[in-house]
C-alpha cells in the first residue's frame, strides 16, 4: 500500500476545498480587438527568393546521389540564362528518396564559378499534378508554376492566374487551399482578388483579408465583416485578428464601412474603434463618441482577457480608450 505524506493530503486538500474560478481564458483569441492583438501581415517568401536568384529554370535529375547532389538538364528557364547543357547543383531537398530522372524547380544564384540553390520545389510525377512550393506542402504544380513564371517577368494572362488560383482556394485538400492563399498573396494584383475573396469569405482567413483590403479596401472590408456575421460560432476567436488585419493593411477606406457596421452591431463597436483610432481617421471620432454616449454604452461590458483570468469591462470604457490612442497607428 502507498502512504500519502501530509503535503500531499494537504494539496489534496486544498484543491477540493477552494472554490473554482468562474471565468477563465483560453487564448488570447477570446476578446474583442485592443489594438494588443500579436498578428504579423504575411510574408512574399517566393517573391523575395526571385529577386535574389540569378536563374530559375525547371530541371530534370541526370545523375542524383544520396546527398541530394548531381547533374540537372534545365527543361524550361523563367528568369536569366544557362549556358551549360546540365549543371551541377546541390540542395537540401523538399522530398527525398528521389532517384534520377525527378523533376525539380531550382532558384539558383551564382557564386564564383559554382551554383547555390537557394530554393527548389521538388515537383511530383504525373499524374499526381502537385509541387512543394512551400516547405512539405503539396500544392497546384500548374498555378505555383504560373505564379513563379509571372513574377518572375514572363508573360501568362491574368485571367489564366485567376482562374487557376481560385480552382486551387476551392480544392478538396488543405495543403492545395493554403498554397493557393500563399501563392495569392505572393501575387498581390487583380488576378489574385478572386481567391483572396474566396478565402476571406467562407473561412475568415486574416492573411487573406489583409492582402484583400490592400487590394481593395472596400470589398476586402465587406468580406471580413460578412463573414463575422454569417458565422457566430467563430465571433469570439476569429475577432481579434481579422480586426487586426482591417488595421495593419492600412487603407483608410474601412473607415465608414467600420462606422456604418459598429452602428448596427454594438457588439463589435471596441473592435471597429480601435481600427479606426489606429489608422488615424478623425472621422471617426464623432462616430465612437456617439457609440460612448449611448444609453446601453455603460451597461453593456466585454469580456477582456487579462493574463488567463477574464474580466467584463465596461463598454464605454473601451470605448474612451480607443478613443485616447488616435493617431498611434500600426507598421503595414
Amino acid at each position: 500500500m502507498h502512504r500519502i505524506n501530509r503535503t500531499t493530503l494537504l494539496g489534496i486538500i486544498i484543491s477540493v476545498l477552494l472554490p473554482i474560478p468562474v471565468s477563465w481564458s483560453e487564448t488570447i483569441y477570446d476578446k474583442p480587438y485592443m489594438a494588443d492583438f500579436p498578428w504579423q501581415p504575411p510574408t512574399q517568401e517566393i517573391k523575395e527568393f526571385i529577386q535574389h536568384s540569378d536563374v530559375i529554370f525547371v530541371g530534370i535529375s541526370e545523375t542524383l546521389d544520396g546527398s541530394y547532389q548531381g547533374r540537372i538538364k534545365p527543361l524550361e528557364i523563367f528568369k536569366g540564362k544557362l549556358d551549360a547543357a546540365t549543371v551541377k547543383l546541390s540542395w537540401q531537398p523538399s522530398a527525398t528518396g528521389l532517384a534520377s530522372g525527378s523533376r525539380h524547380l531550382f532558384f539558383v544564384k551564382k557564386k564564383g564559378t559554382e551554383w547555390e540553390v537557394i530554393k527548389e520545389m521538388y515537383i511530383h510525377n504525373n499524374p499526381y499534378d502537385a509541387i512543394r512550393a512551400y516547405g512539405a506542402m503539396d500544392g497546384g504544380r500548374e498555378a505555383t508554376l504560373s505564379v513563379v513564371k509571372y513574377l518572375s517577368g514572363q508573360h501568362v494572362p491574368s485571367n489564366q492566374l485567376s482562374e487557376l488560383l481560385l480552382t486551387e482556394a476551392k480544392h478538396e485538400h488543405n495543403q492545395r487551399r493554403e498554397t493557393a492563399l500563399l501563392l495569392a498573396i505572393e501575387l498581390s494584383d487583380s488576378a489574385s482578388i478572386p481567391a483572396l475573396q474566396y478565402a476571406a469569405e467562407q473561412e475568415g482567413d486574416a492573411r487573406a483579408i489583409y492582402a484583400l483590403v490592400r487590394l481593395d479596401g472596400p470589398r476586402g472590408t465587406e468580406c471580413a465583416l460578412k463573414y463575422l456575421i454569417d458565422h457566430p460560432e467563430c465571433r469570439r476567436d476569429q475577432q481579434a485578428p481579422i480586426f487586426a488585419a482591417l488595421a495593419r493593411a492600412g487603407n483608410s477606406q474601412v473607415v465608414t464601412a467600420l462606422s456604418e457596421f459598429g452602428s448596427a452591431h454594438p457588439e463589435f463597436q471596441v473592435s471597429c474603434a480601435f481600427v479606426m483610432a489606429q489608422l488615424g481617421a478623425e472621422k471617426g471620432i464623432s462616430t465612437i463618441t456617439q457609440w460612448q454616449h449611448a444609453p446601453d454604452a455603460k451597461m453593456n461590458t466585454e469580456r477582456v482577457s487579462t493574463g488567463w483570468q477574464t474580466d467584463d469591462i465596461p463598454r464605454a470604457e473601451l470605448l474612451q480608450k480607443a478613443l485616447a490612442m488616435f493617431g498611434n497607428g500600426p507598421d503595414n
